[in-house]
């Protein structure tokens, strides 16, 4: 396992110095399902999309895939299409609001499932043409320990992992930012707090979370947001909009456009270009656990 880290590591140096474009790539994932991770994948594509980013979204949740849902959308072709060969990228990339692009994906697809392999080589392959177009790239991922989920967190420049306040929740986080940085130590991992009743409530359970971390992992992590409770999220779930269009003005819309400016480098008090770029690289191979 260790070798095939060291491997992908080598490959994403490599493809980096030979890129004249480098569009940023975040992983977006978490430990347990049920968090709000894809829906905070999709606003927070949305809210890089308001600071004028060229931004894909990809979802790679071959699983229980849902942003074409999030956004009430029925695509006629998915990354199923595109793995199986029926049909070129160019025709799953689907425009959504805000001028973001989606790569919608399939849930539950037997073939994607008895495939992984050949799943994740062709996905490596979609975003490494992605990264030619893109300013921001972010890839919504199952939850969980899952091969697949590695390979994205091994192959994108940073990772952000999402939790709750829920016990398990904070423990299954710490297991991912464990099993993440045993593959991959430098990656920078961000933690996000959602649906917390304050901003003081995130700041402790990160900070608790945060204690663990350094003292059994001797890592550092970041603290790059929070999501207050708001009941504009679920009625934007129930209307299949996302909620920083539906409800601009809600606390929740506030804090992911604060997550933005944070994770792209920009003062908090400010909004413009986003100076930063970066790239996804190909997942070649596979994490065994």
């Amino acid at each position: 396992m260790e070798e095939q880290a060291r491997h992908l590591r080598e490959l994403f140096s490599a493809h980096r110095n030979a890129s004249e474009r480098r569009a940023k790539s975040f992983t977006v994932t978490s430990g347990k399902g049920g968090v709000g991770k894809s829906n905070l994948a999709l606003n927070l594509s949305l809210a890089f999309a308001e600071l004028g980013r060229k931004v894909f979204l990809v979802d790679a949740d071959v699983h229980l895939a849902n942003l074409d849902v999030l956004l009430g959308i029925k695509p006629n072709q998915t990354l199923r299409d595109f793995v199986l060969g029926e049909c070129p990228l160019e025709e799953v990339i689907l425009q959504g609001p805000m001028g973001i692009n989606l790569v919608p994906a399939s849930s539950g697809v037997t073939e994607l499932l008895m495939a992984e392999d050949r799943t994740w080589a062709r996905l490596g392959e979609a975003l490494t043409a992605i990264e030619e177009e893109a300013d921001v790239v972010v890839v919504d991922t199952a939850a969980g320990l899952s091969r697949g989920v590695l390979d994205m967190a091994l192959s994108t420049d940073d990772v952000v992992i999402v939790t709750t306040p829920e016990p398990t929740a904070v423990v299954d986080a710490y297991a991912m930012v464990k099993v993440v940085s045993s593959q991959r130590g430098e990656v920078p991992i961000h933690l996000v707090i959602n649906r917390v009743r304050s901003q003081s409530e995130a700041e402790e359970v990160f900070g608790k979370l945060n204690q663990v971390i350094r003292h059994f992992l001797g890592l550092k992590v970041m603290f790059s947001g929070f999501v207050l409770e708001d009941s504009s999220v679920s009625k934007a779930v129930a209307e299949q909009r996302p909620f920083l269009l539906a409800y601009p003005d809600s606390k929740a819309s506030s804090c992911v456009r604060r997550m933005a400016r944070r994770l792209s480098g920009m003062p908090e008090e400010r909004r413009g270009s986003w100076i930063r770029r970066l790239f996804i690289l190909r997942s070649k191979g596979g994490i065994e656990l």
